[in-house]
């Protein structure tokens, strides 16, 4: 058999998926039922039943891997979250827990000081603490940190103060649970150090750790050197390339090499440790060991080299996989490269299946399958020329001179790698980062040799550092023309930007048939190759049994299927389907108004930030605000918002309002113009000096965007629905910085229900918008600046009668929004207050009498 370990591997990686998907009711039992396959199978191989015997040890694989799935699965939530739970969340939301822990990695510099991964093994409030397993993620602020972050390196233990908090879920159709995705990486809480002076190193990290620390630490710093003097950003590609470490790059680099379809080349993966492992081959070999030797150093040297650069998934992955390359290379086993990648790939599933829904994962292994799979397929197209004469047929065409196949064959080689590459991953790109590009196909011309050129001259900057500083800056020339070529090929996207889109992220169904079909079509294309009776397709007859007809319908059948799930994925959202949940918020709504047009008005889950989509009767769309972050780099815009919009049906908006210029309702901006194109674009009060500002007015412009001023007193009628702004008053000063105060107030007005979006006023401008409020059967209000203790003064409240409030705050956040007396004061009113970091997104339909509102962890009510 060629291939003999694929069907186990595939066996036990289907078993772990379904164990972690869904729910198993006893773990007992499944292993019970495998271990009995496995007996059955070995009783089957004794008693002749060869057949049998394989499907039942398939079986047991199968059961084996479901255990492993179930059980990560059960055990993904560390105790650490239920001590959170009960001691800090219930209790003492505002208190500080103490942590000795072991830092699983070096400390990362970021925008706001530095950021610590911390193994948990003791934690506490007070000096007290007791054993406990977890991982924290804790952002380091204050001026003391650039002195002391060389301190903190991997495997020293420190101590810490750190005020915890549960990560953003970010609940949302159309938006994975981000803290969900956070423990499978490894991360279970998040928190805030005040300064470096309270992180206190205790330990050491012992030889291992010390060692790879300091060789670490030597890169940087000849890399900097070597590198750094001619560009900064060249050298953080340089050091990302060498050791993993991306701390260093700027958030436009990286959006710019993910855009292309080349980030993967700056991130430590199977082509870096390709190239790695060539080279010290070639070493070795030039240093005469050849052979078994050389495969068995070659292992060593990788498995330093692992030690040494950061603990990423990625480099476990591409390590292992090459270490099962050189062992059976240096026991002289001769195998497919395809058995290699099932046994490293069932090797990894059994020992972590939380692996499995790791993108990298994906990524690696689905990009590695397809040029396995499919670049012998198509180079044979190429090569057709150059094959034997057949006796019995005349060739196509004359052979091709030497130099041209010397130019074309590789050429064509790196093209059909990247296109095989790229529709092995074009569900799983648009499914965990929303985007495909096909500027890829010409850009790795240029990134992969330029990748290669960029490792082996950091390299040798980096060896040449002690030697010679002359030397090691040469070749670090060489490395930064080679990063920055890697980094400005990229800009072919500014003049062709069609060459990379975003879309929503696909769902399991057009997943499962894209993979269905190309199985279909590639089995066929097998079954073409090799007849049922063994004999090749050009010696038998055509229609030998009517076999030919049977595997051209099939393959008919897999393109179809593969071309119409790729189109479905394209086209979402498909109107009538994307949004079909969505409705679900209207149900409780009388029957008698089933026909009439309903608003709906959905409050995005977007931690300590505002998003509101209203959806109006006609179909038209409004976003009040984009979220953001007050700081940090995640793209919020892009990652949460955009997506959840698209979940929600709406391609592209009608209608932006920003109510002010603040971070957490303006930092998404960028994303939403780019992604949904919007066709009018709302500001309140001007603000000149404001960077964020005149950032989204120059893109707005760019875009082709109405750029609108509105001011209290106007009104907008969009399918039956009255939009008018109550605040602010058109403006009789320049505003020299951004206010709460000069926030956009808009009141949605459908028959006799009224939704009132304050943006972040505060009580000093509050009399005044409650003046402006026409009375109304039912009110909505989003309560202003997210709930602050500053806003939803009684006079406001009072005003307004709500039926609901609800509260666009971050779960477990600093501020602690919404403060308990703005609740107890929509409370006494008679409101329901509903917060979205507790309940995730919130949905609200009316017809214009009743109103139905639903939340996105299932609760519903009605009015």
């Amino acid at each position: 058999m060629a291939r003999p370990a694929l069907p186990p591997a595939l066996a036990l990686i289907a078993g772990a998926g379904v164990g972690w998907a869904l729910p198993i009711p006893s773990l007992a039992m499944t292993l019970g039922v495998a271990v009995l396959a496995a007996a059955a199978a070995a009783l089957g191989v004794v008693f002749g039943a060869r057949r049998f015997a394989a499907v039942l040890c398939l079986l047991g694989y199968a059961l084996t891997g479901l255990a492993a799935g179930q059980r990560s699965r059960a055990e993904l939530p560390a105790p650490i979250l239920e001590w959170f739970e009960a001691e800090i969340a219930a209790d003492a939301p505002d208190a500080t827990a103490w942590i000795l822990g072991r830092l699983q990695r070096d400390a990362a510099p970021t925008d706001y000081g530095a950021s610590l991964t911390i193994e948990v093994v003791r934690i506490g409030q007070g000096r007290d603490l007791r054993p406990l397993r977890g991982v924290v993620r804790a952002s380091v602020g204050g001026a003391f940190v650039g002195g002391r972050i060389g301190e903190w390196r991997q495997g020293r233990i420190v101590r810490l103060p750190v005020r915890l908090r549960r990560p953003a879920r970010y609940a949302n159709r159309g938006t994975p649970d981000q803290a969900q995705r956070l423990q499978v990486r490894g991360i279970d809480l998040l928190g805030s150090v005040t300064s470096a002076l309270q992180v206190e190193v205790i330990e050491t990290g012992g030889l291992r750790h010390e060692w790879s620390g300091r060789v670490r630490a030597f890169i940087r710093r000849s890399v900097d050197a070597a590198v750094g003097t001619h560009d900064a950003r060249s050298a953080a590609v340089v050091t990302a390339v060498l050791i993993g470490d991306r701390a260093g790059l700027d958030r436009d680099t990286t959006e710019r090499l993910q855009q292309g379809g080349v980030y993967h080349v700056i991130a430590i993966s199977g082509g870096n440790i390709a190239v790695l492992t060539a080279a010290l081959l070639l070493l070795l070999r030039l240093a005469g060991a050849g052979g078994r030797h050389a495969s068995l150093l070659a292992i060593l040297c990788l498995l330093v080299y692992a030690q040494v650069v950061a603990p990423e998934a990625s480099v476990t992955r591409a390590v292992f996989a090459a270490a099962v390359f050189l062992a059976a290379r240096a026991a002289d086993h001769r195998t497919e490269p395809l058995n290699t990648l099932a046994l490293a790939a069932g090797c990894l599933v059994a020992a972590d299946p939380r692996s499995l829904v790791d993108p990298g994962f994906q990524l690696t292994f689905g990009a590695t399958a397809g040029l396995l799979v499919g670049v012998p397929r198509l180079m044979r197209w190429v090569d057709r020329g150059e094959a034997p004469p057949n006796p019995g047929r005349p060739a196509d065409r004359a052979p091709r001179a030497p130099a041209v196949r010397f130019l074309l064959v590789p050429a064509a080689g790196l093209l059909v790698a990247t296109v095989c590459a790229e529709l092995a991953l074009f569900p799983i790109g648009a499914l965990h980062f929303s985007r495909v590009t096909v500027a890829g196909l010409g850009l790795n011309f240029a990134a992969i040799p330029l990748m290669s050129v960029t490792q082996l001259a950091g390299m040798a900057a980096v060896g040449l550092a002690p030697v010679s500083s002359a030397a090691a800056a040469a070749a670090g020339w060489v490395a930064h023309a080679a990063a920055a070529g890697i980094v400005e090929s990229t800009r072919v996207l500014t003049w062709a930007p069609w060459l990379s889109w975003r879309l929503p992220a696909p769902g399991p169904a057009a997943v499962a048939v894209y993979y269905a079909g190309w199985v279909i079509a590639l089995a066929a294309d097998h079954g073409r190759r090799r007849r049922p009776d063994g004999a090749s397709p050009a010696r038998t007859a055509p229609d030998a049994g009517g076999f030919g007809n049977r595997v051209g319908a099939a393959r008919w059948v897999g393109a179809a299927l593969v071309l119409a799930s790729a189109a479905a994925m394209l086209a979402a959202p498909i109107p009538g389907l994307a949004d079909r949940g969505a409705a679900d918020a209207c149900e409780p709504l009388s029957p008698a108004t089933a026909g009439a047009k309903r608003l709906r008005v959905d409050f995005l889950d977007v931690d300590q930030a505002d998003a509101t989509l209203v959806r109006f009767p006609d179909g038209r769309s409004l976003l009040v605000d984009a979220a953001g972050q007050a700081r940090g780099r995640a793209d919020v815009g892009g990652r949460v918002v955009v997506p959840a919009v698209w979940a929600l049906g709406v391609r592209r908006l009608d209608y932006l309002a920003i109510t002010h210029g603040h971070p957490d309702h303006v930092g998404g901006a960028a994303a939403v113009l780019r992604d949904l194109r919007p066709r009018e674009v709302w500001e309140g009060i001007p603000v000149p000096s404001s960077e964020p500002l005149a950032a989204l007015r120059s893109g707005a412009r760019t875009a082709g965007a109405a750029w609108r001023n509105v001011h209290a007193g106007h009104v907008e009628r969009i399918g039956g629905v009255r939009v008018r702004a109550l605040h602010p008053p058109a403006p009789d000063w320049e505003r020299p910085r951004v206010r709460n105060d000069d926030s956009l107030v808009l009141d949605l007005r459908y028959g006799e229900v009224s939704i009132v979006l304050p943006g972040d006023i505060e009580a000093g401008v509050e009399a005044a918008v409650a003046a402006a409020l026409d009375p109304a059967g039912r009110r909505v209000v989003k309560a202003p600046h997210h709930g602050s203790r500053s806003s939803s003064s009684a006079t406001f409240v009072k005003a307004l009668s709500p039926v609901l409030a609800v509260v666009s705050a971050g779960r477990d956040h600093a501020f602690r929004h919404p403060h308990r007396e703005v609740v107890a004061r929509y409370a006494a009113a008679g409101a329901v207050v509903l917060a979205t970091g507790n309940e995730g997104a919130i949905a609200i339909c009316t017809d214009g009498r009743g109103l139905a509102v639903s939340t996105h962890d299932g609760r519903r009510f009605a009015w």
